[in-house]
């Protein structure tokens, strides 16, 4: 998130608790879920 967010502006790799780097870091990690969910889809789980 930080690296990523030092990327486009947002925050620095300095400071580990900069608002942008965590925003970029929460945003982040939702789209590597969609995504994984995405792809794996949803078998296994159980239907009622």
């Amino acid at each position: 998130g930080g690296f990523l967010g030092s990327l486009i502006g947002i925050g620095d790799l300095e400071s580990a608790f900069d608002i942008g780097t965590i925003i970029t870091a929460v945003v982040g990690a939702l789209i590597v879920l969609f995504i994984y969910g995405a792809v794996t889809g949803r078998k296994g789980r159980a239907t009622r």
